[in-house]
């Protein structure tokens, strides 16, 4: 595909196009899953956001640097997502 096609998509880091969701979204459901009791649960935009935030600076605390591999071994879960997202927020890579 050539890069004429993707013109209309603005380059952005994954940070950026996290703030810009948060900020376009805020309030509005992000995350759906089925809790262990069967019932629904779900988290906004910017719940989302604000734990993805939280658990890269904790990955930058503990010296995760940019284009360091990170392994998730678990399951697929929401607090994957989380993880994923946070290893992607904090420069590094997520390997599985």
């Amino acid at each position: 595909m050539s890069e004429s096609n993707w013109k209309h998509i603005k380059r952005q880091t994954f940070p950026e196009m996290l703030d810009q969701a948060v900020l376009t979204f805020g309030g509005q459901p992000c995350q759906y899953w089925r809790t262990e009791t069967n019932t629904i649960a779900s988290l906004n935009y910017a719940q989302v956001g604000r734990i993805i935030r939280e658990l890269s600076a904790g990955l930058i605390y503990l010296d995760i640097r940019k284009r360091d591999r990170v392994a998730i071994m678990s399951n697929s879960s929401p607090q994957w997502l989380w993880a994923d997202f946070s290893i992607l927020n904090a420069a590094a890579i997520t390997v599985t």
